[in-house]
């Protein structure tokens, strides 16, 4: 009797010592490089381009998604910024004129931010679609992470290596009718990040 007690009370202490483990949900976002057409301080922008752009079926998104901690919790007051190549000749924008597609907003208290934007566009020299994100969490002593998002469906022909390390890069694209954000319809755009906070 005296053995059983014993042992009940060494898997008690193996069971109430053992450390609680950090959910695992998937890998961290993948850091990328920020790119020469990075502008600092970017005023806040929730429509990216201009109106007639967003209207546009073809090109209207509803860019959105969620900055997550390694635990996959929301992490509210992150800023997120957004930049990409937009427009009928598919470049950037600079001071001093408007900062077209570009875009700078805070998270909400679950982690979860959204922009109107157009569908990024190519140009020489780089021929995948892609959006560029610098994300910043609050505090003196916030975190940043620079990526770069992409589309599965439009890796071009000779990138596909250049992708092969970047899956937690790719972002989901889904088409929406007429009506809400998007007028005369468009897509949605989804892409969580990941951080190691």
């Amino acid at each position: 009797m005296t053995s059983i007690r014993i042992s009940l009370f060494c898997l008690y202490l193996l069971y109430n010592s053992t450390p609680v483990q950090p959910q695992q949900c998937g890998a961290l976002t993948t850091r990328d490089a920020e790119g020469p057409f990075f502008v600092s301080n970017a005023e806040l922008s929730y429509e990216t381009a201009r109106s007639n752009e967003i209207a546009d079926s073809s090109e209207g998104v509803v860019l959105q998604g969620q900055v997550q901690d390694r635990n996959c919790e929301g992490i509210g007051g992150t800023t997120v910024e957004i930049w990409y190549a937009g427009g009928p000749t598919a470049s950037y924008t600079f001071r001093p004129a408007k900062l077209w597609y570009r875009g700078k907003t805070q998270t909400n208290q679950n982690g979860f931010y959204q922009f109107l934007a157009t569908f990024p566009g190519t140009y020489d020299g780089r021929p995948i679609p892609h959006y560029h994100y610098k994300v910043t969490t609050p505090g003196r002593n916030g975190r940043s992470l620079t990526t770069q998002v992409y589309f599965r469906d439009r890796v071009p022909r000779g990138y596909e290596n250049y992708v092969q390390t970047r899956g937690t890069q790719f972002a989901g694209v889904r088409n929406t009718g007429t009506g809400g954000r998007l007028p005369n319809g468009g897509r949605i755009v989804t892409f969580n990040l990941k951080m190691d906070v």
